[in-house]
């Protein structure tokens, strides 16, 4: 191959591979149990970019954000739920720094273990909601990789529709469903 060929070919892969994040979500309501939703990614903006190992992100400072997340007594910042919106993957601005506190934590704590339990709304199949709690767990897990966290301090779990923390039946009630449970003190 020359080199007009393989530049070629890295710009088929390069266009290729962007335009894997255009693939349109199904309802959950008309996935069959044996098929596997693909999840729309929100990408990051200008507004919230990405940041690499080390970056202020992770810094918590008095008054930047609600005292509750601070931390509690260990240390360890006391909100434990990122929330999700209907049928998405993509963490919300307001729980970046939840998440960062976290990976500071255990940036700061190479020893500690955490597990990231994904959950959903009782809406769509028991298929469909596993996999989409598992997409959840490893959107937070990607976002702690971004901030320092190593994968081997994270775990990731989906218990899909099984573990609600809310019964009734309306959105109030399933936004709180969508979630993703920071566990610390896993094995």
């Amino acid at each position: 191959m020359n080199k007009y060929s393989l530049g070629g070919l890295s710009l088929i892969l390069l266009l290729t591979a962007c335009g894997a994040n255009n693939v349109k979500e199904p309802n959950p309501s008309s996935v069959e149990d044996k098929s596997i939703p693909a999840h729309k990614v929100t990408p990051s903006t200008p507004e919230q970019p990405h940041a690499g190992p080390g970056a202020d992100i992770g810094v918590i400072k008095k008054g930047d954000i609600k005292e509750k997340l601070l931390t509690d007594t260990d240390g360890i910042p006391s909100e434990h739920k990122i929330y999700f919106d209907f049928n998405e993957v993509g963490v919300k601005d307001q729980y970046r720094q939840i998440i960062g506190a976290h990976a500071k934590y255990l940036v700061a704590h190479p020893n500690v273990n955490v597990m990231l339990q994904g959950n959903t709304d009782e809406r769509g199949s028991r298929e469909y909601n596993l996999a989409l709690g598992q997409s959840r767990a490893a959107t937070v897990k990607g976002v702690m990789n971004v901030y320092g966290v190593p994968s081997k301090q994270i775990e990731t779990s989906s218990y899909g529709k099984e573990m609600p923390s809310c019964n009734e039946q309306n959105e109030t009630c399933w936004a709180k469903n969508r979630r993703v449970d920071i566990v610390y003190g896993v094995e």
